[in-house]
């Protein structure tokens, strides 16, 4: 009987020991498998909120503001709410190509605290302009107060726009790469990049070894590689969490050095690869965070439209900390560094706050 179990004990260690070292045909730093049994729950109960005016889309919170990046409305691109009052504070960045208007704009919740005002770095990704948006000013004056503007020229490198971009106090950019497709077999791979403003690449970090792709045909978000990414605030490292994996990857921005946490008893990139039905599986919908905490939206390897009630809270060393379970089911989260509160909008659009204060 004993030499039965160690032998079975040999049998599932060799495959977890083959699954790792296919991984590495994929992943470019060693993957740590994450047991979820023993993780503390705690559910917890929101406040609804009722804005004074409409909301949609991408979510953000920082202190006393809460904002929307408007895909689907034609005037502006940024509408900032006041949240002592909830009153639509202004909208921002005119949509157009005319002087002064925005083809795109996006960020990565990079906000900051400057001068007695809440400012936000954003971008044109199809101009390659860069501003720091001084959102307190811009409230008080209802017009954009933009303190500071760059560019990034992304078409002398790549053929079509930046990933993520991420500044740093250095003036550095940390920006992550396009995946381009430069024929039916090959693709250049996503990773990320440091440049000087002036556009000068000073170092690389290699997130991945090989391409995984379900078909030539499809999109990036189709791909295995599609992440949501934020920069720790303090600026030293980098969370990605991965949407067709139950994965956080974790790049230190100093030494370069990439670690993945995967939970236990969930595909890998292998298992994909034998099973093109796992593309159609969605992990980690959205990510925010904080000095302490990565707060992940988890969708359990459902189907896509995104709705779920779980939020998995990992620390910047790796470690799973706890699942929050929030009482609404919902696919749009935003958590507010300064209060410690977490923001959701459920599949009506109506809004909640949840107090996780507690975790501090």
């Amino acid at each position: 009987m004993k030499k039965i179990t160690i032998c079975i004990f040999v049998f599932f260690f060799s495959l977890q020991a083959c699954k790792r070292e296919n991984d590495a045909l994929y992943f470019n730093g060693e993957i740590v498998y994450v047991a979820t049994d023993s993780v503390p729950v705690t559910s917890v109960k929101g406040n609804p909120i009722e804005l004074n005016d409409i909301y949609t889309d991408f979510m953000s919170a920082y202190d006393t503001l809460l904002s929307f990046d408007a895909y689907k409305y034609n005037d502006k691109w940024l509408y900032v709410f006041n949240l002592n009052t909830y009153n639509l504070g202004c909208k921002l960045l005119p949509k157009g190509q005319g002087p002064g208007d925005f083809l795109d704009f996006s960020h990565t919740e990079q906000y900051i605290l400057q001068d007695n005002s809440i400012k936000l770095w954003g971008r044109d990704a199809l101009t390659g302009k860069i501003i720091l948006l001084n959102l307190t000013q811009s409230i008080r004056e209802q017009k954009a107060v933009i303190d500071s503007t760059l560019f990034l020229e992304w078409k002398d490198k790549y053929s079509m726009p930046f990933g993520f971009i991420f500044m740093c106090n250095n003036g550095y950019l940390l920006v992550r790469s396009p995946l381009i497709r430069e024929s039916e077999e090959h693709y250049t791979l996503v990773d990320y990049n440091l440049y000087k403003p002036s556009g000068e690449k000073i170092r690389s970090y290699k997130i991945y070894n090989t391409f995984i792709n379900r078909n030539p045909a499809i999109h990036y978000e189709d791909i295995i590689d599609d992440s949501r990414d934020r920069l720790k605030p303090d600026q030293t490292k980098l969370a990605m969490v991965m949407v067709r994996l139950a994965q956080i990857n974790i790049v230190d921005i100093e030494t370069g050095k990439i670690k993945g946490f995967r939970l236990k008893k969930t595909p890998g990139f292998t298992d994909v690869v034998k099973d093109p039905d796992l593309f159609n599986k969605f992990y980690y919908v959205k990510i925010s965070v904080d000095d302490s905490y990565i707060y992940g939206l988890y969708n359990h390897g459902k189907n896509y439209p995104y709705s779920t009630n779980e939020v998995h809270v990992f620390d910047w060393g790796g470690k799973f900390v706890r699942k929050i379970l929030l009482d609404i089911n919902t696919g749009n989260i935003a958590f507010d560094p300064v209060k410690k509160q977490l923001y959701s909008l459920n599949l009506e659009d109506q809004l909640f706050v949840y107090d996780l204060s507690f975790l501090y």
